[in-house]
């Protein structure tokens, strides 16, 4: 599974760092498609994995800092480019000060 999100994520996703109103900076991983259904399987594929993102519109989006790290360990990207974002995002996450937040536990149907 990972290697198919990994391939996924590839091809039609990003990594990217945003300016927030508050002007500190926020790393988000995408995925964008029009079919909303494939969307929706892999935002089931990426809870296996622990990581929880949200779908707006056409696209999948990993924005919590916990979901951004655990895709970097468990799924990656193939390419240069989106490794070293992937990369530069991570530093971010890790240099600003986090909330601890209590660990979400999954309960399989």
């Amino acid at each position: 599974m990972a290697s198919f999100l990994k391939g996924l994520f590839e091809a039609e996703g990003c990594v990217f760092i945003s300016k927030r109103l508050d002007r500190t900076d926020k790393g988000k991983i995408q995925l964008k498609s029009f079919s909303h259904r494939l969307l929706k399987d892999v935002q089931t594929i990426l809870i296996k994995f622990g990581i929880q993102s949200r779908i707006n519109s056409d696209n999948l989006i990993i924005a919590r800092s916990d979901d951004i790290i655990t895709y970097k360990k468990e799924i990656g990207f193939l390419s240069f480019k989106k490794i070293k974002k992937l990369n530069e995002v991570v530093s971010v996450i890790l240099s600003a000060p986090r909330k601890k937040r209590k660990p979400i536990i999954y309960e399989k149907i």
